[in-house]
């Protein structure tokens, strides 16, 4: 069985829980973690690094394109960084996945 890991990075922990709470609410995720991270890139010509909160939110391929699309609308970032993979897992965890995001993606 397959669902979609998605990731994105927040500036905090508060950020991360309340991204969280609206995705849950929506339904548009089963389960969502929290893992801290420092971050090096370019932004606006600079080099900078930043400490961050990596966010990793379960879904299924039918609800991806409305997380993303809900995820880039309440995100605090300018460009966020909002990628998914597509990856295989157990039978009885990709049907709790199934069971717990809403059908429609809504």
């Amino acid at each position: 069985m397959q669902i979609v890991r998605v990731e994105t990075t927040v500036e905090n922990l508060e950020a991360a829980k309340r991204l969280s709470g609206l995705v849950l609410g929506a339904r548009l995720a089963a389960c969502i973690q929290f893992e801290s991270i420092t971050s090096h890139y370019r932004w606006e010509g600079q080099v900078v690094g930043d400490d961050e909160v990596r966010v990793t939110l379960k879904t299924t391929l039918s609800a991806r394109s409305s997380l993303f699309s809900f995820l880039e609308e309440r995100h605090s970032y300018d460009v966020p960084e909002i990628v998914a993979s597509v990856v295989e897992v157990s039978a009885s965890y990709g049907a709790w996945v199934e069971a717990e995001v809403a059908h429609d993606g809504t």
